[in-house]
């Protein structure tokens, strides 16, 4: 409560007839009194007056200091509140850290199991501030990202490298979820952190950076390689042509010069949803470099399909990417090839690709370029050459 609400009332009230006793007492005196009853009018109002500032000491005052100690207590009591709800947040269990942040992020609070796997105290959060969503050990993009996602979502679960406090970084399983206000506004981000430096969870977390893009989140170049060649043999088993496309972004690095990593990080992982979300769920799309994606396909059966899929892919990556209310265009030059028309082996599907993907290149970019004929019409077109020569 404000120092000013704590004027007692009596004196206010006290102050007030002070005044308007002097100004009976100043009237009385311009006036010369020689009626004996109005000299008793005034004492009987002076008389009243006194008579209500001590009603007012006696009656009001007790109330007022009641009142004035009830919002005190009003006070402790959702202080002491909040204390146990954060209490009661962070309390053991099943061996967990848990933390509790504000809704920007800042730890606020710590149970032992915190204190244990990253050796700092509670004290220790509090005083530095530590913000769990920027611990420094990963690329501006995935925080603006998490962060992103905690924003829109109230929640968020996934790999993190934590820092512990004897300078090291380790491997952890994060999962946060979000405390809301009646208003729906966010009062309280609880986290709960498991160490997966050993056991089944670090192999898991292991193999995923081996094989995994940790941007897209897409199977990186090795998995894409190995991928591609299983594949193949499946092809060769079954007697069915496989499709290999290699996309590049035109320009991309463009992006990264004018807008940062972070914008261009994201734009990368758009592009991979779209990418996804057009082709087959048993289908491979894998993020090969810095601006390269590729694709594995093994369900389009004729020239015709694969030339309507890539088509449809060039359109799909030219419609406007939109990011924090940003608008960002892009285009993508695209190569096709395909088993066994173009090679029998990974090498020779590759090399066919990538070819295709340069010449697209070199038209502008924006554009795609494959063989969208099947064998059998290769064939006769290339025997009614021959016989017309």
């Amino acid at each position: 409560m404000q120092q000013g609400s704590r004027l007692p009332i009596v004196l206010k009230i006290g102050f007030v007839i002070f005044v308007v006793e002097g100004l009976i007492m100043a009237g009385l005196a311009a006036i010369d009194i020689s009626n004996a009853r109005l000299a008793a009018l005034a004492d009987a109002a002076l008389l009243t007056l006194v008579s209500s500032y001590w009603i007012c000491q006696w009656v009001i005052r007790p109330y007022v200091q009641e009142r004035d100690q009830a919002e005190d207590d009003l006070v402790r009591y959702t202080a002491e509140m909040e204390n146990l709800r954060l209490a009661s947040l962070v309390i053991d269990d099943g061996g967990d850290a848990v933390a509790v942040a504000s809704p920007d992020g800042t730890l606020i609070a710590i149970n032992t199991g915190f204190n244990r796997l990253t050796g700092y105290t509670a004290d220790e959060i509090v005083r530095r501030k530590q913000h769990m969503f920027n611990t420094g050990s990963h690329s501006a993009a995935f925080y603006k990202s998490l962060w992103h996602t905690v924003s829109v979502t109230g929640k968020w679960q996934g790999e993190m490298w934590l820092p512990h406090r004897g300078g090291t970084i380790f491997p952890a399983w994060v999962s946060v979820t979000s405390l809301y206000n009646s208003d729906r506004s966010a009062h309280r981000r609880l986290i709960r952190v498991s160490d997966v430096t050993s056991g089944k969870k670090a192999q898991e977390l292991k193999w995923r950076h081996a094989n995994f893009d940790h941007i897209t989140g897409l199977p990186n170049r090795f998995m894409f390689l190995d991928r591609l060649q299983w594949s193949l043999k499946q092809a060769r088993q079954l007697e069915r042509p496989l499709t290999l496309i290699l996309v590049d972004i035109d320009q991309f690095h463009h992006v990264n010069e004018m807008h940062g990593l972070a914008v261009g990080d994201q734009l990368l992982k758009a592009v991979g949803e779209r990418l996804v979300a057009a082709v087959g769920a048993t289908d491979t799309v894998a993020r090969l470099g810095e601006d390269g994606y590729g694709l594995i396909l093994g369900e389009l059966k004729d020239a015709a399909s694969r030339e309507q899929l890539a088509q449809s892919l060039l359109e799909k990556l030219a419609e406007p990417y939109e990011l924090d209310g940003a608008i960002f265009k892009l285009t993508a030059s695209i190569g096709v090839s395909v088993y066994p028309d173009d090679g029998a082996n990974v090498h020779c599907l590759l090399k066919v690709a990538t070819q295709a993907r340069e010449d697209a290149k070199e038209m502008g970019g924006n554009a795609l370029v494959g063989s969208f004929k099947d064998k059998e019409v290769l064939e006769t077109e290339s025997l009614a050459k021959f016989l017309a020569s």
